[in-house]
């Protein structure tokens, strides 16, 4: 969460890299985090105009329940609704 909210990609990207069934980290630790206000990677991502990073996490780790777009925060918003862009 730190790497995305300080605009870390590549730091953000190779731990990316490392997700998945076989891989070191399991996608379970980035989907559950979240911070104070109830937002996830997606949020932060989304409010930070993040655009590599959205698609990266909606491709790598939201593609079959979507657990990340789903997310409300403490305000009750979803990421989606953070987008100026909708």
């Amino acid at each position: 969460m730190r790497a995305v909210r300080l605009n870390r990609l590549e730091m953000v990207f190779s731990m990316l890299h490392m997700v998945g069934p076989d891989a070191p980290l399991n996608s379970v630790n980035f989907i559950n985090q979240v911070d104070k206000a109830g937002r996830n990677i997606l949020h932060l991502a989304v409010m930070g105009k993040q655009k590599d990073l959205v698609e990266m996490f909606v491709q790598k780790l939201d593609c079959d329940t979507q657990p990340l777009r789903r997310k409300k925060d403490s305000k009750g918003k979803v990421p989606a609704q953070y987008d100026e862009n909708n």
